[in-house]
């Protein structure tokens, strides 16, 4: 019976620990970046479609359906494949060509693995989507949360996006599903 007290300590720690960062979220407040929707449609079009598909691909990680998390992983990839690239200006192609390859690779990643290497490739891949999204925009109208979980990977951390406020933590599923804070919020206009 006693060799079990250290496993229950850490469970209740780590359950705290994160009970107080929802709390945190819930409560703290961030205040909306302001940021402009591109002057190019057809440019805020595509982006917008890499989005969702990210969106969809989250939605997925957070449900643990590795089979459809890998589908969405395929359609962003594809949509990258097609960005129309000859749409942006020459500083943005370039921005665009690096932040293309990354998004290509992770994705390429998360529709080959299991669900804990799709997890760990989506940590990248929320990185590229955010200079991405910051970097080109999406429409007007549209809001990202950047959203932290401190728990994720050991304790090491990990963020993602997400079009709402509301934590659904990707990298946990129902283990731990609230478990995170927002850290930044835009909306495009």
């Amino acid at each position: 019976m006693n060799k079990y007290w250290p496993v229950a300590l850490i469970a209740i720690a780590m359950f705290a620990s994160c009970r107080n960062a929802e709390t945190e979220s819930t409560e703290a407040k961030v205040p909306q970046t302001q940021l402009p929707a591109p002057k190019n449609e057809v440019v805020g079009q595509d982006v917008a479609l890499l989005w969702n598909n990210y969106l969809k691909m989250r939605d997925a990680l957070v449900a643990a359906k590795s089979t459809e998390a890998g589908k969405w992983a395929l359609a962003l990839h594809l949509a990258a494949a097609n960005f129309p690239a000859d749409s942006l200006d020459e500083e943005a192609k370039l921005r665009w060509t690096r932040q293309q390859k990354d998004l290509q690779q992770d994705a390429l990643t998360i529709n080959t693995s299991d669900i804990e290497g799709q997890r760990a490739a989506f940590e990248s891949l929320s990185k590229t989507m955010y200079q991405l999204i910051t970097e080109l925009g999406l429409p007007k109208g549209y809001y990202v949360y950047q959203q932290h979980c401190p728990m994720a990977f050991d304790n090491r951390g990990a963020w993602w996006l997400s079009e709402i406020p509301d934590i659904v933590n990707p990298y946990f599923g129902d283990k731990m599903l609230t478990c995170g804070v927002v850290k930044e919020a835009f909306e495009y206009n």
